[in-house]
């Protein structure tokens, strides 16, 4: 009996610094999220200039802030191809989940709201017009997005099918509603097939020819793999979920030339 319960008691151990090393999803976060767009078009040329913030609740995760730029070319009239740059600060990553050296070692996200890293995008965006939907003015479009991290060496593909419809009144734009569902796939990191995945709702209403004001809700999930160091120390696996509510404010300018 007694070495029974010392055996229970070694499993429960186990068990618990198993959990201790294995990141925990926090639970009801709401980030906040604003943006200013500008975009000029030039014959065949979409350029294009994006800065974005977004402020999680409660320190849950690290504050995140981008700057964004690069263009399209339409090669046909329903594609479009581009060309991205991008520079984050406070991205967080599977293998920013570390044990720190002070006694006790204890496992911990790192901080990463100081820390800057460079994206490289390449982008496709085909546009279909769905005339056989009610009202016409329906418009499907399909991105595709390869990203590549310079920070890390992390390579992804983007895929977001987004349908649109286009409120139009004398020939004059008003309002755009669409719905978007975008994924994120890993190439060479994570251990799932989806790193991110979040369908979204935006609505761009048109306040002057050259001003939209945008408002956006999201519920993304984000899958946290094994990283490297617990894998190394401990070798323990796992795959965590964590989901937040994203709601998003936006100005989009466009001028053309």
């Amino acid at each position: 009996m007694k070495g029974f319960m010392v055996g229970i008691g070694l499993v429960l151990a186990a068990a618990c610094v198993e959990a201790d090393n294995v990141p925990v999803a926090p639970t009801g976060v709401v980030e906040l999220q604003g943006r200013t767009q500008l975009v000029a078009t030039i014959g065949s040329f979409d350029l294009l200039a994006e800065a974005l913030g977004r402020l999680p609740d409660a320190g849950t995760l690290p504050d995140f802030t981008s700057l964004t730029v690069g263009g399209y070319y339409r090669v046909i009239p329903n594609l479009k191809v581009g060309v991205f740059y991008r520079v984050q600060v406070g991205a967080r990553h599977d293998d920013d989940w570390v044990q720190n050296s002070s006694p006790p070692p204890d496992w911990m996200w790192q901080d990463t709201n100081g820390r800057l890293e460079n994206i490289l995008m390449l982008d496709a965006s085909p546009r279909f017009q769905l005339s056989f939907l009610p009202g016409e003015n329906w418009v499907l479009m399909v991105k595709t997005r390869y990203l590549y991290n310079t920070f890390d060496g992390e390579q992804s593909i983007m895929a977001r099918p987004e349908l649109t419809y286009f409120w139009i009144q004398d020939r004059i734009p008003l309002l755009n509603v669409s719905l978007s569902y975008e994924m994120y796939f890993p190439l060479n990191f994570g251990d799932t097939l989806l790193y991110q995945a979040y369908p979204y709702l935006t609505v761009l209403w048109h306040a002057t020819p050259e001003l939209g004001v945008e408002l956006g809700g999201a519920y993304k999930t984000t899958i946290w793999s094994t990283s490297a160091m617990e894998r190394a120390i401990d070798g323990v696996v796992y795959s965590v979920p964590f989901s937040s509510l994203v709601l998003s404010l936006g100005l989009v300018w466009t001028l053309g030339f």
